[in-house]
């Protein structure tokens, strides 16, 4: 598993061909991160889009924690308690260049 700096921004999923499916690597997170702010964008937007920010406390135990759907990209902040996330684009329709970056803070 990947390791992400706390306060320092992490490209999770930077991927030219977009389909639904589309999963990032999986990251811990620094031990005393408390919120997660999160960031979707598009090199052209799709006609619809749902992301899927999926956060466990065990590393083997994963729950949706999050969701976005904006097709224009969007940034969400989230307060959580997990200690490893990855992202998934769950479904998608056209649209190309998809990335995705993440930020754990200890606010």
């Amino acid at each position: 598993m990947i390791g992400i700096s706390l306060n320092l921004p992490k490209l999770l999923l930077d991927a030219a061909t977009v389909s639904a499916g589309l999963e990032s690597a999986h990251y811990a997170l620094p031990g005393n991160t408390t919120t997660i702010t999160w960031q979707t964008f598009f090199g052209t937007p799709p006609a619809s889009c749902t992301f899927k920010l999926w956060g466990s406390l065990d590393n083997s135990h994963y729950s949706v924690i999050d969701t976005g759907t904006v097709v224009g990209g969007e940034i969400r902040t989230i307060n959580t308690n997990v200690s490893s996330v990855y992202v998934e684009l769950d479904a998608i329709s056209g649209g190309a260049l998809v990335s995705v970056s993440l930020v754990p803070k200890d606010i």
